[in-house]
């Protein structure tokens, strides 16, 4: 038996098991909830949930590395400031005055 045929046997054996669980777990629910489509939901209300979550945390990365690159010049900590406040409100002025832009939008009006 070439390596080719025992890695696609080895597939095979793990689909079959992956599907033997997924049986289990469907039964299970049906037991349970008497719903066949609650494992599905579920399922759906899961990856939701970790996308949202993805999603937040990706934001709250962001946000602290644009905290960080402002440090307090007394501590050198990284100030604390939301977009309402007077440094947000200074930011958000300093980047319209100076015309700041995407790389991408710059090149796009240059066209």
């Amino acid at each position: 038996m070439s390596v080719l045929e025992k890695v696609v046997n080895d597939l095979k054996e793990r689909l079959a098991r992956y599907e033997k669980i997924e049986q289990e777990i469907m039964r299970f629910f049906d037991e349970e909830w008497g719903e066949v489509g609650s494992l599905e939901n579920a399922i759906m209300e899961l990856q939701a949930g970790y996308s949202k979550a993805k999603h937040l945390v990706g934001i709250e990365e962001e946000l602290r590395a644009y905290k960080e690159m402002f440090p307090c010049a007394a501590c050198g900590k990284p100030l604390s400031w939301m977009p309402d406040d007077n440094l947000g409100q200074a930011l958000k002025a300093f980047v319209r005055e100076r015309r700041w832009s995407h790389s991408s939008c710059i090149n796009w009006c240059r066209k």
